[in-house]
């Protein structure tokens, strides 16, 4: 190993070429060392090489260093790691980009962000260059060490995925398809790209009233159940014969069949649980081959909705517990199920799950999760097992 103080200017474009060129230069780590981080005109960075390299063989040739801005270059002799740092290059942390696209500008600020926050950057590497159902390039950052203050590097992120409406996803551990076997949806607007009962109430013109408690509920405002019962409350009377029509206009969410068919071939469980009705759940069940499916039943009679349910709701808890069942009857360790959902009653299970992701969901949920997605489509969800487009 070898240790090399590189001084660039702080310019966007110089730390993204050193990036760029860090694979061919052999460099296993860059940290950032600067006296005053963010502020000078000049940046200083400790780059670790596997190999024991003179200054003229960092940067291969002036050019190279005149495209970084390269203002001093030193290497320090004797290198040896203390049982810390061997401790900080085993250390995992990354970062999973979700965009239409990533500029140079967007690229340096993550990097720059993550040094300042106690990483050192290790690889970076194309996950998808477009080939998902969103058209989107994913690109994962690794990094070695701790974040120093992670409350605040979270913040941090988000600034920046408001300012370049980016997914930027902190990962702390490294997740393969291998630890996992079972992934749980919930429905509406999560497997599906609506919610089932708003499409019912617009059916019989309550679409403005039921929508108005159908967004309370989600974002956590209102008790599920009592929610639920407010807006059958509204459908009562209205004849069967909506479901068909409502079941005839729903389309599933960008990614769903991809990301399905593929851990279905890799050999897992899928299951929808959902608190919505089962009407829609057992034809999406059927239609995309998935194992399980739970859900409300509607109550009917004589061809015409009573405004009841025939079960107890299938509220966060519920929702919860009908997962670890599962869990439990297939034998598999709640840290080997991967969750989903956008509603404020799917916080149980992603919480709980050994993958918990929050899909284009209410604030409060996306809070609530350690993994959210809100540009990509759930094919995403391939991207954080590992898995690279062909």
């Amino acid at each position: 190993m070898q240790i090399i103080i590189v001084e660039l200017k702080n310019e966007v474009g110089t730390l993204a070429q050193l990036i760029i060129n860090s694979y061919s230069l052999n460099i296993l780590e860059i940290s950032d060392v600067s006296d005053n981080k963010g502020s000078a005109d000049s940046i200083t960075l400790k780059l670790v090489s596997k190999n024991i390299l003179t200054n003229k063989a960092i940067f291969q040739n002036f050019e190279l260093a005149d495209m970084m801005h390269v203002i001093r270059v030193e290497r320090v002799n004797n290198l040896t790691f203390s049982s810390n740092d061997d401790l900080k290059i085993n250390q995992f942390s990354g970062l999973l980009l979700i965009s239409d696209t990533v500029s140079e500008e967007l690229f340096t600020i993550i990097i720059k962000t993550a040094l300042n926050f106690g990483l050192s950057f290790s690889s970076s590497a194309v996950c998808s260059n477009r080939e998902n159902s969103q058209n989107c390039l994913v690109i994962r950052i690794v990094f070695t060490g701790c974040v120093t203050d992670r409350m605040n590097f979270q913040i941090k992120l988000l600034e920046i995925e408001e300012q370049f409406s980016v997914d930027i996803c902190f990962e702390d551990q490294e997740f393969k398809v291998s630890d996992f076997s079972l992934i749980v949806f919930d429905m509406d607007s999560t497997l599906i790209n609506c919610e089932v009962i708003d499409e019912l109430a617009r059916e019989v013109n309550m679409q403005n009233e039921v929508a108005k408690i159908t967004e309370s509920a989600m974002r956590g405002e209102l008790d599920f159940g009592e929610s639920l019962h407010q807006r059958l409350s509204l459908l009562k009377g209205a004849p069967s014969s909506i479901l068909s029509k409502v079941l005839d206009a729903i389309d599933y969410n960008p990614g769903a069949k991809r990301l399905i068919s593929k851990l279905q071939s890799l050999g897992y469980k899928t299951a929808i649980i959902s608190g919505g009705f089962s009407f829609f759940t057992e034809h999406i069940k059927n239609s995309l081959s998935i194992d399980y499916a739970f859900a409300n039943v509607l109550e009917i009679s004589n061809g015409i909705l009573t405004g009841k349910i025939e079960n107890f709701p299938l509220d966060g808890k519920m929702k919860n517990s009908l997962m670890k069942k599962l869990a439990v009857d297939l034998n598999i360790d709640l840290r080997r199920v991967i969750a989903v959902g956008d509603g404020a009653n799917d916080i149980p299970m992603i919480s709980n799950s050994g993958l918990g992701i929050a899909f284009r969901a209410k604030p409060k949920v996306s809070e609530a999760s350690k993994y959210a997605i809100k540009i990509g489509g759930l094919d995403t969800i391939l991207y954080f097992l590992g898995i690279k487009d062909d």
